[in-house]
């Protein structure tokens, strides 16, 4: 595999171009036989906005602290990196109608808001499906050069995939959990955590919007009910390394109701799913768990 080939920004396109870009960015698509380049961007001395942090940790249900900032928020910080790297022109692969269908954080200590980071965003592994292409960027943060929060997120570019075998479709399994949690989702919910997190999807934001892009209506992001299902569980776990992972399953339409299934947090951490309130449908699979070591 090639080496990453990693290019330095100065800044961070504001929202609005950047979604201009994504509009207008003609993008050739890729064979079955080829892999994605292997491509990186970085930023130096990046502060968190204190303000945002705040609404942020608001509409995700965490504790306002100015102390430090909320654990999934370092995501927010590096999504527009991602993009970054994805509108490169060597990335071949459109950004309209990706998918996000898996994340793990690794916290390994508070971030203090008035921190200056560097942070770097790796596209580190693809592989084709059999509803397209998958492939993991993987964002770190970095503060006085220690390795002080890390993210992979997994993505699915849709297309046709001749040489995939389909696999044959499963029935979910429903476990058993000791405690459940319901929680209503105003209809407003994708555009306060858009304006929070910068992340403006138009499936997202209204309905009609998301119908423009396949969506019966807008449907919640999936960012937000990791960072939701954080707020409340992190509490419960001793200390602030930790380590969340999830798979996103399922949209959750907007408005609604879903349902937090959980077993008691001990040392070891716990599981979750998120369903919906009828407990036919699971939207989020994952766990959190100490980490036991902090990173160099």
């Amino acid at each position: 595999m090639n080496q990453t080939s990693f290019q330095e920004l100065d800044q961070i396109s504001g929202k609005l171009r950047m979604y201009g870009r994504v509009i207008t960015a003609g993008k050739r698509g890729l064979s079955e036989d080829d892999y994605l380049p292997r491509l990186g961007v970085s930023i130096h001395k990046q502060q968190a906005d204190i303000a945002k942090a705040g609404d942020y940790a608001k509409v995700c249900g965490f504790e306002v602290d100015s102390s430090a900032l909320p654990m999934s928020f370092p995501h927010v910080m590096s999504f527009g990196l991602q993009m970054e790297l994805m509108l490169l022109p060597e990335f071949p692969l459109p950004l309209l109608g990706i998918v996000h269908l898996g994340n793990r954080i690794r916290n390994y200590r508070k971030i203090l808001p008035q921190e200056s980071l560097d942070i770097t965003v790796e596209l580190v592994g693809d592989r084709l499906v059999e509803k397209g292409r998958e492939m993991d960027l993987e964002a770190k943060v970095y503060a006085s050069g220690q390795l002080v929060w890390e993210g992979l997120s997994t993505y699915l570019s849709r297309c046709k995939v001749k040489h995939v075998k389909a696999k044959a479709k499963k029935l979910p399994v429903f476990a058993e959990f000791e405690n459940k949690l319901e929680w209503k989702l105003a209809d407003d919910l994708g555009r306060q955590y858009a304006a929070a997190s910068g992340d403006s999807n138009p499936i997202h934001l209204y309905p009609w919007t998301a119908k423009l892009l396949g969506f019966k209506r807008h449907i919640a992001h999936g960012m937000w009910s990791k960072a939701r299902i954080i707020a409340e569980l992190l509490p419960k776990l001793e200390g602030d390394a930790a380590e969340v992972t999830v798979e996103f399953k399922l949209p959750i339409f907007l408005p609604g109701k879903v349902v937090l299934h959980s077993n008691q947090v001990t040392a070891k951490g716990c599981n979750f799913e998120l369903r919906n309130d009828k407990n036919d449908k699971i939207h989020v699979v994952g766990s959190i768990k100490p980490l036991v070591s902090v990173a160099h």
